[in-house]
């Protein structure tokens, strides 16, 4: 029996998703349509503190469309949460008492650790990690979350400055290479790195997973490019090769050649720099890139609260 549907709103700094689920009671939750639109707010705040007017019409104009999609659904549980770029944004009141009084859809701008623990219930729904001590990347628009999962649960997180977005416009404002890039920003990896391995308990890290568009397009690149099968991992000599080819060609080539969208093509470079200090830093052999994130999160979160109310009659 259909319990009823779940929708999650994720305003990103590259990007603006909605994806809407039906939720069926002991079964998987099953995503019904998906929506992505590129606005990149992050360019914005990333760079003057705050959010465009022209990109606060823009996020009206999108969430009134996902407005009126959502109320052609009946009955449905929404929850619209805004990460780093709203978060920094001086002026992220404003924004979103705008896009309230337009679109009626009140906008929840989260901390990077609900950002973390909705992403880690995306994760343990697609990765088993009963029993299980793991490190959890996710690479957003102007963040680089790292979380220690013990069960499946946060055990510890913490958010470096260095999303996809933000260090792409640091190269372009500092016209730096993807290698001066890699030696301005190694230091800062590792001594982040350290800080948050200091409160982890020791104790055998057996899994690392990694979420963003970004991990998710090396996946793909893996398939495509060394082809291999898609086994949903990445190990550390493919992640080498997939980095060599992609820091040879053009952001123009990248889109055209290896048909990564416009708003991954710009980004794939720096965050691949990332991931190379972070695959060096931890010495990982191989690492698990579900098909999950943060709106896949939310749609669980939303879906596990509905059938809690039900089961205990409070609606």
């Amino acid at each position: 029996m259909l319990v009823g549907l779940v929708a999650a709103i994720d305003i990103g700094s590259n990007a603006i998703r909605l994806a809407i689920g039906s939720s069926v009671p002991q079964e998987t939750l099953r995503e019904v349509r998906s929506y992505r639109k590129a606005l990149r707010l992050g360019a914005d705040v990333f760079v003057d503190g705050r959010v465009s007017i022209e990109k606060i019409d823009l996020m009206i104009e999108t969430l009134k469309e996902f407005a009126e999609i959502l109320s052609g659904c009946g009955e449905v549980k929404v929850r619209a949460v805004a990460t780093s770029a709203l978060r920094e944004a001086s002026n992220r009141e404003e924004v979103v008492r705008a896009v309230y009084q337009a679109s009626g859809i009140p906008l929840d701008v989260i901390s990077a650790l609900e950002e973390a623990r909705l992403i880690s219930v995306g994760i343990t729904s697609a990765v088993g990690l009963q029993n299980t001590s793991a490190i959890h990347f996710d690479m957003g628009g102007g963040s680089f979350e790292v979380s220690h999962l013990k069960d499946g649960a946060i055990a510890r997180s913490t958010s470096l400055p260095l999303g996809a977005v933000r260090l792409m416009q640091r190269c372009r404002s500092q016209s730096l290479s993807m290698a001066q890039l890699a030696n301005a920003i190694d230091p800062e990896i590792r001594s982040g790195l350290n800080e948050f391995l200091d409160l982890v308990t020791h104790q055998h890290i057996s899994v690392f997973v990694g979420t963003g568009g970004t991990f998710k397009c090396l996946r793909d690149l893996k398939k495509s490019l060394l082809n291999t099968g898609d086994q949903g991992s990445l190990s550390s000599a493919e992640f080498r090769e997939l980095e060599v080819q992609l820091h040879s060609i053009s952001d123009e080539q990248k889109r055209k050649q290896l048909s990564i969208k416009p708003d991954h093509a710009d980004v794939i470079g720096p965050a691949c720099v990332v991931f190379r200090s972070v695959f060096d830093f931890f010495d990982i052999a191989s690492i698990q890139i579900p098909r999950v994130g943060l709106k896949e999160g939310v749609l669980l979160d939303l879906a596990f609260a509905l059938h809690a109310s039900k089961n205990d009659g409070s609606e």
